[in-house]
C-alpha cells in the first residue's frame, strides 16, 4: 500500500516537474517570439521615421513652400528677361508660356521686353527697364482683384475685364490706377507716377500706404474689400486721350489726411475688435475727400505720350481681331501649308496670309478651306446649322458667292479637306465624295466607299485609301459641266494601312503616290510597292520637297530619302513642335511650344529665332511672319 502511495507521489512529482519544464520552455518560445516581433516593428519604425524625414518630410516642406500660381503666362519675351522669386529665393530667364507664381519678380533690362497674357483674354507689356511684381486677391464677394506693383519703369495694358468681377490694380510707390477694362499704360520713377489713357476710364489716385496696412493687418475679407474700394475712391476717374501724374509728395500728404482714423481702425484690427460703421464711414468720407483737397486732375496726353500705344515691339507687329485655335476642330487640319501662301482657321473665321497682306474672313464653324487661283473656297456651317461652300476674293472679304449643301449633306459628315477642281469642288464625306459645281450650283454624291484618307489631286484623277487598306485613284471624267467619277481603280492593297488610323497620301510630280500611316511611310509607283519605311510617328501631312519627304516627329523634323526611304537627316527643337513646319525655298520655319526657328535646309543650320509661341509661320523675302494668339509678328529673317 505504501510501494502504490510512493509511485503515485513520485508520479505527480514527476508530472509537477514536466509541467513546470514545458510552462518554462513556453514562455521562453514566447518571449524569443515576442523579441523578433518587437525587433520587427521597432526596425519598421525606424524605416518609416527615416523614409519620412528624408524623403515625405522634405517633399512636404518643399511643398508647403511652393508659390501658388496665377492665371497669368508670359506670351513673349525678347532680350534679357528674368524672373526672380523672393519666396523661393530664385532668379532665371523667362520662358515663354511660364506662369507667373506668388513672389514673381519680373525684370527687363535694356532694349527687352515681355508680354503676359492674364485669363487669356488680357494684355499687360512691360517694357525696358522695367522691375514689375504680380499678386492676386479674391475677395469675400468672389471678387479677383489682380495687382501689379510697378518698383520702376513702364507697363502698358490692354485689359478687356470681360467679367464685372474682375479688376486691375496698378500701383507704384507714390501712385495708385484701378480698371475694369480699357487701354492705359503707367509709368513710374523716382519723381513721379504717370498714368495715360488710350480707351475707357482709369481710376487715378495717391498711393494709400496707411490704408494697405490695414488690408495686410486685418484676417476680415468683407473690410479688405471696403478698404481696396476707399483706395479706389480717392482718386479721379482719367478718360481716353488724358493723362494724370502724382508724386511721393502728393501721396504724402493724401496719407496724413487720414491718418488719425486709419490708426483708429488699425488699433481696433490689433485688439480684434468689431470695427463700427460709423468709424468705417467717417474714414471712407476723408479718403473720398483727398481729390479735392489735393486738386488732383488730369490733363490732355501729348501725342508723344499717345503715341507710345503704337510703337512697334521689338518684333514688328501687325495687329488683327483673331485667336488663332490649332487642331480646334475634330478630324481636320485647321493650317493649309503652301509656300505662296498661308490659310489657317481662328475662332472669327479664316485668315490669308499672302504676299498682299493680311485678309481675316468673318465666319462661324469652318470645317476646311483652300486657296485656287484668285478664290478662296470655304466649306463651313452657319448659326443656324446651314452647312455651305463660300467664295471670296483673295484681295477681298466680300463674299461672292455661296451655295446651300445642307439638302444633299443631311445625315452625313464631312471626313477632310475640300479639294478644288476647276470649276468643282469635291467634299470627302461619309457617303462618298460630294462634287458641286460652281457655276451652276449643281451637285451630285458619287460613292467610292468608306474613305479613310485625305484626298489627293494627281492630274485628272484623285487618289484615295480605305480602311480595308486599299488605295485607289477614281478618274474626274467631265459630263457637261460638272465632273463625274469613274469607277476606282485599286492601286494597291496595304495589308496595315488605313485600318486604324486616318493615313496621308502625297502624290509627286513624278507619278510616285506616298502613303503616311502614323510610323510608316509607304512609296508606290507603277502601282507597285517600292519600300516600307519605318518613321518617327507623325500626326502632321509630310511636305514633299525635291529630295526628301520632311517628317514633323514631336520635337523634331526629320528628312525621308524619296528613293530609299531611310532617314537621311533630322533636326532637333529644344520642345514639341507646334503645327506645320512652312517651307519657302531653302527656309524653314518652325514653331514650338517655347519659340520660332528658321533653318537652312541646304545647311541645315539656324538662321534665327524668335521668342513667340506660335502656331504658324509664312515667308515673304526676307520676312517672317509668326501668327500667335491674337497677332501676327513680321520680323526679319536676318
Amino acid at each position: 500500500m505504501e510501494d502504490k502511495e510512493k509511485k503515485k507521489q513520485t508520479r505527480d512529482t514527476t508530472k509537477e516537474v514536466y509541467d513546470s519544464l514545458y510552462k518554462e520552455k513556453v514562455r521562453k518560445e514566447n518571449i524569443r517570439r515576442y523579441s523578433i516581433i518587437s525587433g520587427i516593428v521597432i526596425v519598421s519604425l525606424a524605416v518609416i521615421l527615416l523614409i519620412y524625414f528624408l524623403v515625405i518630410g522634405p517633399y512636404l516642406e518643399r511643398l508647403s513652400k511652393e508659390p501658388k500660381s496665377f492665371d497669368v503666362v508670359v506670351s513673349l519675351a525678347y532680350g534679357d528677361v528674368k524672373v526672380s522669386n523672393v519666396i523661393l529665393g530664385s532668379s532665371k530667364g523667362v520662358e515663354i508660356g511660364y506662369h507667373l507664381k506668388e513672389g514673381d519678380v519680373i525684370i527687363t533690362s535694356n532694349d527687352s521686353e515681355c508680354e503676359l497674357k492674364v485669363s487669356h483674354f488680357s494684355e499687360i507689356k512691360i517694357l525696358e527697364n522695367s522691375v514689375v511684381s504680380f499678386s492676386e486677391l479674391i475677395t469675400k464677394t468672389k471678387e479677383t482683384i489682380r495687382e501689379i506693383n510697378l518698383q520702376s519703369g513702364t507697363v502698358l495694358s490692354l485689359f478687356k475685364g470681360k467679367k464685372p468681377n474682375e479688376r486691375l490694380n496698378i500701383k507704384t510707390d507714390s501712385g495708385f490706377a484701378s480698371v475694369r477694362g480699357t487701354y492705359f499704360y503707367v509709368s513710374s520713377d523716382n519723381k513721379k507716377s504717370k498714368l495715360v489713357v488710350a480707351e475707357g476710364k482709369v481710376s487715378m489716385s495717391p498711393r494709400l500706404k496707411n490704408l494697405e496696412e490695414v488690408i495686410n493687418l486685418s484676417k476680415d475679407e468683407g473690410l479688405k474689400s471696403k478698404i481696396l474700394t476707399m483706395q479706389v475712391d480717392s482718386g479721379i476717374f482719367v478718360e481716353g486721350g488724358k493723362k494724370s501724374e502724382v508724386t511721393p509728395d502728393t501721396s504724402k500728404k493724401a496719407q496724413e489726411l487720414i491718418q488719425k482714423d486709419v490708426e483708429n481702425i488699425k488699433n481696433l484690427v490689433a485688439q480684434g475688435k468689431n470695427i463700427s460703421d460709423d468709424a468705417l464711414a467717417n474714414l471712407s468720407k476723408k479718403v473720398s475727400e483727398i481729390k479735392d483737397k489735393l486738386n488732383l486732375k488730369s490733363y490732355d496726353a501729348s501725342p508723344e505720350e499717345l503715341g507710345l500705344f503704337k510703337k512697334d515691339s521689338k518684333v514688328e507687329v501687325k495687329n488683327i481681331s483673331i485667336t488663332i485655335q490649332i487642331g480646334s476642330i475634330k478630324d481636320y487640319k485647321s493650317v493649309i501649308p503652301s509656300s505662296d501662301y498661308l490659310l489657317t482657321f481662328s475662332r472669327n473665321g479664316v485668315v490669308y496670309v499672302s504676299k498682299a497682306g493680311v485678309i481675316e474672313f468673318p465666319l462661324n464653324n469652318v470645317y476646311s478651306a483652300i486657296a485656287y487661283k484668285d478664290d478662296i473656297t470655304v466649306l463651313n456651317s452657319d448659326k443656324d446649322n446651314t452647312l455651305s461652300i463660300k467664295f471670296f476674293s483673295t484681295s477681298s472679304t466680300n463674299l461672292k458667292k455661296e451655295i446651300n449643301i445642307s439638302e444633299v449633306s443631311k445625315g452625313i459628315k464631312v471626313i477632310g479637306n475640300i479639294v478644288r477642281v476647276d470649276d468643282n469642288v469635291v467634299v470627302p464625306t461619309t457617303k462618298g465624295l460630294l462634287i458641286v459645281n460652281t457655276v451652276n450650283s449643281n451637285m451630285l454624291m458619287v460613292n467610292v466607299g468608306k474613305i479613310n484618307s485625305g484626298i489627293t489631286l494627281f492630274g485628272n484623277s484623285l487618289i484615295l485609301a480605305n480602311e480595308d487598306g486599299e488605295v485607289y485613284k477614281v478618274k474626274l471624267d467631265k459630263i457637261g459641266n460638272i465632273y463625274s467619277l469613274s469607277p476606282k481603280e485599286v492601286i494597291i492593297k496595304l495589308a496595315d494601312v488605313g485600318v486604324k488610323e486616318k493615313v496621308s497620301i502625297i502624290a509627286d510630280k513624278d507619278g510616285s503616290i506616298y502613303i503616311v500611316n502614323k510610323t510608316k511611310v509607304h512609296k508606290i509607283s507603277d502601282n507597285k510597292e517600292i519600300f516600307v519605311s519605318n518613321t518617327p510617328e507623325t500626326y502632321y501631312e509630310p511636305i514633299l520637297l525635291d529630295k526628301e519627304l520632311l517628317i514633323t516627329s514631336g520635337d523634331k523634323v526629320a528628312g525621308i530619302d524619296k528613293e530609299s526611304g531611310k532617314e537621311v537627316y533630322n533636326i532637333q527643337f529644344d520642345s514639341n513642335i507646334v503645327g506645320y513646319p512652312y517651307v519657302k525655298g531653302d527656309y524653314l520655319a518652325v514653331n514650338t511650344t517655347k519659340r520660332t526657328y528658321i533653318y537652312d535646309l541646304k545647311t541645315r543650320k539656324e538662321l534665327s529665332r524668335y521668342d513667340i509661341v506660335g502656331s504658324a509661320s509664312y515667308i515673304e523675302g526676307d520676312k517672317v511672319y509668326i501668327v500667335s494668339g491674337n497677332k501676327i509678328f513680321v520680323a526679319s529673317i536676318k
